[in-house]
């Protein structure tokens, strides 16, 4: 039941979210559809009473409003903070890994269509986009461990021109 309160949570901010198998990342149900389009409230309830303990995807660009970078190391998340002059003020996911610099920033992006690329800046550092997903806390990852937000009422703020200009110029 807790995953279906948090599911049907994002779904009504518009997020298009999907179901993946507990301790793990893979999709339960083919979500290439949700690129495009939001999952509807009933197909969100048929998921997590058929799959209670399912965890959480997100669906990423256009369709979701949003972009994440993904970063893999602590090295990369210096990189991050070295472009834009301070650690990025929006939404923040920590890994169920538990690993250091192991994150997610979300950044809001309606326009922004790029597929998920690899920045030159560094090759722990990626933007996902359109085609791209995350998994979202509080989904269990593979570890056991759950995915969490750093602080889930901090906003997500608007993705910064000089990280646009980085993918765009890739």
């Amino acid at each position: 039941m807790l995953m279906q309160i948090h599911a049907l949570h994002l779904l009504a901010n518009r997020r298009s979210i999907f179901p993946i198998q507990p301790l793990s990342k893979r999709p339960l149900i083919s979500w290439k559809k949700f690129q495009d389009r939001l999952p509807d409230r009933e197909e969100v309830i048929e998921w997590y009473t058929r799959w209670p303990d399912a965890g959480i995807a997100v669906a990423l660009g256009p369709v979701s409003g949003i972009v994440v970078v993904d970063v893999d190391s602590v090295a990369a998340e210096q990189v991050l903070i070295d472009l834009l002059g301070d650690r990025p003020q929006t939404r923040k996911a920590y890994s169920g890994s538990l690993q250091p610099g192991k994150v997610h920033y979300y950044f809001r992006d309606p326009e922004f269509e790029t597929a998920a690329r690899y920045t030159p800046l560094h090759p722990q550092l990626e933007l996902r986009g359109y085609g791209g997903c995350v998994v979202l806390p509080p989904s269990l990852h593979p570890s056991g461990n759950r995915y969490r937000w750093e602080n889930h009422r901090t906003p997500i703020c608007e993705l910064p021109p000089a990280l646009a200009e980085v993918w765009e110029a890739n």
